[in-house]
C-alpha cells in the first residue's frame, strides 16, 4: 500500500481525515496482492482516496484492510504519477525470512 500511494503522492503529507475498509478473498497469495492493488486503484479512480496508514490482516487467503487517508487534492498534495493499471508483468511474491513482492504499475 505504501509503495502504491508513494507513486501517486508524498504520503507524509496526507492527513487522516477519512478511512476505507474492505475485504478481499483469493485462491492464492499472488491473486490476493493483485486484487488488493486493484482495489487501491479503484478507490483512487472513483473517489481520489489516498492512504497514509494501513492496518492489513491476512489469513487463509483472505485480506482485511483498513486504510486511513484523505481525498487527493492537487492544491495540497504533491502530484507524482497517475497510475493507469496494475500489471502482471514481472509480478512475483516470495518468502525469504519475510514476505516480499514485486509488481509493476502502468503509468
Amino acid at each position: 500500500a505504501k509503495a502504491f500511494y508513494e507513486t501517486i503522492t508524498n504520503t507524509k503529507k496526507i492527513n487522516e481525515n477519512a478511512k476505507k475498509e474492505f475485504e478481499i478473498e483469493a485462491d492464492n497469495v499472488e491473486d490476493l496482492l493483485f486484487k488488493f492493488l486493484n482495489q487501491l486503484l479503484y478507490l483512487f479512480d472513483t473517489e481520489k482516496f489516498v492512504g497514509s496508514r494501513y492496518d492489513i490482516k491476512i489469513k487463509n487467503n483472505k485480506l482485511k484492510a483498513m486504510i486511513y487517508g484523505d481525498i487527493f487534492n492537487p492544491k495540497i498534495h504533491e502530484s507524482r504519477f497517475e497510475i493507469k493499471g496494475v500489471t502482471l508483468h514481472n509480478f512475483k511474491i516470495w518468502k525469504d525470512g519475510m514476505w516480499r513482492g514485486r509488481f509493476l504499475l502502468d503509468l
